[in-house]
């Protein structure tokens, strides 16, 4: 069941009206800006938030650097440093999550190929003319 399934359509005017009958405390409106915060690895914008609302974040803001190097290293395309980091911080993370495990995989496959790189081990199941479709994807991307 899709989410326009689940909820009915309302339109802009309905939505602004339902928006203006409601009441939101500033102290819920600065937990959820300290969450979207966390969440997006802003951890100067968070620190500074913290000592102006006084608002406590739901995490230590010191672990918020081992996660923003992690996603440096994934946006970057350095998928085997992320997946080490993610190893030695929380050793029980992809063997409990193995979609996780599978998406960075998936990620790291995708690096080789835009690298060129093609390791005899386990790529080479595919035709030559795969390998140029699956190029061919990834540059659209």
């Amino acid at each position: 069941m899709s989410y326009t399934e689940k909820h009915e359509n309302i339109s802009k005017e309905d939505w602004l009206n339902r928006l203006e009958g409601l009441h939101l405390q500033r102290a819920d409106m600065n937990k959820l800006i300290m969450n979207y915060l966390v969440t997006e690895g802003f951890k100067e914008a968070a620190e500074k938030f913290q000592q102006e609302s006084g608002v406590c974040p739901s995490m230590e803001l010191d672990s918020l650097d081992d996660r923003i190097r992690i996603r440096d290293a994934i946006q970057s395309g350095r998928i085997q440093e992320a997946t080490a980091l993610v190893n030695q911080l929380h050793p029980e993370l992809l063997d409990n999550d193995r979609y996780l495990y599978f998406h960075l995989q998936q990620l790291h496959l995708i690096e080789l190929i835009r690298n060129g790189r093609r390791s005899r081990k386990g790529f080479n199941i595919l035709p030559k003319n795969s390998y140029l479709k699956l190029e061919n994807q990834i540059q659209r991307c």
